[in-house]
């Protein structure tokens, strides 16, 4: 083999190794949850109920935070 044909041996197996570990990581995280036996979604879930500290207003970038409401208080901008 010539150094030309080494360097590009070398250069496909970097461009197939780079796809498949981009995909194989992708799937990896995606179904690890499940792997193990957890249930992300209520976990999840569970987390919130446990971190909220029993507050019933919507956090900001929570999907109700930008809801038109009467707040008790004023601000302006």
């Amino acid at each position: 083999m010539t150094t030309e044909e080494v360097g590009a041996n070398m250069a496909a197996a970097y461009a197939i190794s780079y796809v498949l570990s981009s995909v194989g990581i992708i799937l990896l995280i995606r179904d690890l949850p499940r792997i193990f036996g957890f249930d992300a979604v209520a976990d999840a879930k569970r987390a919130e109920a446990d971190f909220c500290g029993g507050a019933t207003h919507p956090v900001p970038g929570a999907p109700g935070a930008l809801s038109m409401g009467f707040y008790s208080y004023d601000l302006r901008a």
